[in-house]
């Protein structure tokens, strides 16, 4: 059985499968490249998909909201190392 977020996972794909397949080859589509907006379809499908797997599961929000800044800092942490390191040092 299916959850429900995995079908609103699928429509987004089936939805953007749809305009890109009507969009034909014009060069943009709704202002943006064709495979820009198939990215972001892709994207926005996980985002749902995983989001509503981990929301599911009946925990509380606080610890993953929290767990979710250390990783989202960490993450910085490192972009501005690697900048740092490409701007000053190489």
């Amino acid at each position: 059985m299916i959850p429900i977020y995995g079908w609103v996972a699928f429509a987004i794909l089936a939805t953007g499968l749809v305009v890109l397949l009507v969009g034909g080859n014009d060069g943009t589509l709704l202002g943006v490249e064709p495979g820009q907006l198939a990215a972001v379809t892709a994207m926005l499908a996980l985002l749902v998909y995983l989001g509503g797997g981990v929301f599911r599961r009946g925990q509380p929000v606080g610890p993953l909201v929290r767990h979710l800044l250390v990783w989202g800092g960490l993450l910085a942490v490192l972009l501005a190392g690697y900048w740092v390191f490409q701007t000053y040092l190489s």
